[in-house]
């Protein structure tokens, strides 16, 4: 395994060496028509609460939980023989009222506090978004090396294959655009188009040069405004932390993926392989019941590490016009082997590695910490896309556009015995199908300048719902400006909070699915863009 693993990276080295060099004998070789532009944007954003979060005392509902400013820069050139492009963010959030109570909440929590903690660490960031360099060493081969994203997937809202990078959700969950969330990674990144087949092969080598902070996706797991229900005010990070070496998920390991992409018939069709770290939930390995390894919290009252387990997903996809009922149809097929989730509801843990604790409805929170099982799983994605001419009818500047998608993922082989759970921290046990569909309606009006959007979500497993509401006003050639509000309603969950004796204040209770998790977040949020 090791020498495997060893020679993987040699060549994954000697491939990117040997790219950098092609790269700078082409940068000497340059036309000069590659001219440098410069660009970004100035960004401000104002949130409030539209319900009451239960962690806190009082009714927090209509305070200001969100004050950030957040600046883009970007430079590049396409040259005829060489593109590059290099792009920073930096981010920077006032400490309001409401976060500052969170803070004082973290700090206070008895056996669990953490004294030193600053609840503006967790949004305040510096970074490079992409820094990348690109060549065509022959007619049918571009090679693309750096910092970079790389766009898979056929879905609006949640992915499907669009796997190969994690994304940053601790700041707000589902509330900004994927571009802004999707974690960039160092890749090299080669495509050969095959005219004669109508297709394209596409490699993506990572070669394991990256940050922990990179891999896989991260949540709000330390206490701040976009922690799930009942966790506001309290970290799971403090004491604990990630393990980016895990021997189920070293971010220094190779990973890659592979795809075909075609054409046959009219419809544009893709065979694809993704090795990569998981993303969808976060999965702890736990002191109670290890994981190939035993953790390594780094104080007493350190409970487990967070991981990124290394998953093997294979998917195929097709979409195309069908001009009998004028609408764009697509579908995705994906089977993940080895897909991680975390074992144990409380009270009934089975196996029953918490001891008494196990057995006490009160510990619900404990749920998920009795070891890891992997499961191979299929989700199954259908799509359809239609336009239709409103402009008479709704006095709409252009035709009013519908995406719905209806979602399936099926656990293959689950046994109720092996008690799985959704999410860690709660007792929901993960279902043999999980069923979702969504809804997006965009309308513009104003010349275009007014664009509007909803969206709708509902989880027919878990019985949950959200939605969104956004307004997008371009004003000038500049200014853009946007008004979103986020309202989550679910039907099983019912998490309270409980002072424990002995304990201290826990949350208790179930959250399913999405919009259990994101229970009571409801949010309202302004942002206002300058482009330069």
């Amino acid at each position: 395994m090791m020498k495997k693993r060893l020679l993987t990276r040699q060549v994954a080295g000697a491939v990117a060496g040997l790219s950098l060099s092609c790269v700078l004998c082409s940068a000497a070789q340059a036309d000069e028509e590659g001219e440098i532009r410069v660009g970004g944007y100035l960004r401000g954003y104002a949130g409030w609460n539209l319900d009451d979060p239960q962690e806190l005392s009082g009714n927090d509902r209509g305070r200001l939980s969100m004050l950030r400013g957040q600046a883009y820069i970007e430079a590049d050139s396409k040259g005829p023989r060489l593109q590059w492009k290099i792009a920073g963010r930096a981010v920077r959030e006032a400490r309001t009222d409401y976060l500052s109570d969170l803070q004082d909440l973290e700090r206070s929590r008895g056996a669990f506090a953490n004294p030193g903690f600053n609840v503006t660490d967790i949004y305040n960031s510096a970074q490079i978004r992409e820094a990348w360099v690109q060549f065509q060493p022959t007619e049918n081969l571009n090679v693309k090396f750096g910092r970079q994203q790389v766009v898979w997937g056929e879905t609006d809202i949640f992915q499907a294959l669009d796997v190969i990078h994690g994304y940053d959700n601790t700041w707000a969950p589902l509330l900004e655009e994927p571009d802004e969330t999707r974690k960039p990674l160092i890749l090299l990144n080669t495509t050969l188009s095959v005219p004669e087949a109508d297709g394209s092969l596409q490699l993506v080598i990572r070669p394991g040069w990256d940050e922990g902070k990179y891999i896989g996706s991260t949540f709000d797991l330390y206490g701040g405004r976009g922690r799930t229900a009942g966790y506001k005010g309290a970290s799971s990070v403090y004491g604990n932390g990630f393990d980016y070496h895990h021997p189920e998920g070293n971010k220094d390991d190779v990973t890659y993926a592979l795809r075909w992409k075609g054409l046959a018939a009219g419809v544009n069709y893709h065979l694809s392989y993704v090795k990569a770290p998981y993303t969808r939930n976060v999965i702890a390995n736990s002191v109670y019941a290890p994981y190939v390894k035993a953790p390594t919290p780094t104080s007493p009252t350190g409970l487990l590490n967070w991981i990124f387990p290394t998953v093997d997903v294979f998917g195929t996809g097709a979409n195309g016009y069908v001009q009998s009922i004028d609408t764009v149809l697509s579908g995705e097929l994906v089977y993940t082997r080895g897909e991680p989730f975390n074992v144990g509801s409380v009270p009934s843990a089975s196996p029953n590695c918490l001891g008494a604790m196990g057995g006490v409805a009160d510990f619900t929170s404990f749920s998920g910490l009795c070891g890891v099982k992997r499961k191979n799983t299929v989700m199954t994605m259908v799509r359809a896309e239609k336009t239709f001419q409103t402009m008479d009818l709704l006095s709409t500047s252009g035709p009013l556009s519908v995406s719905a998608q209806l979602f399936n993922t099926r656990v293959l082989g689950l046994r109720d015995e092996e008690d799985l759970v959704q999410s860690i921290g709660y007792p929901d046990r993960v279902k043999h199908d999980t069923t979702l569909g969504t809804l997006v309606v965009r309308a513009p009006f104003n010349g275009d300048k007014l664009g509007t959007t909803l969206a709708l979500g509902r989880d027919f497993s878990n019985r949950g719902t959200f939605m969104a509401i956004a307004l997008d006003q371009e004003l000038g050639a500049h200014w853009r400006l946007r008004a979103e509000a986020d309202l989550f309603w679910s039907k099983e969950s019912d998490v309270a909070m409980k002072d424990v004796a002995g304990v201290g204040v826990i949350p208790v209770g179930n959250a399913a699915g999405l919009p259990g998790v994101l229970g009571r977040n409801d949010r309202f949020y302004l942002r206002a863009t300058y482009q330069f």
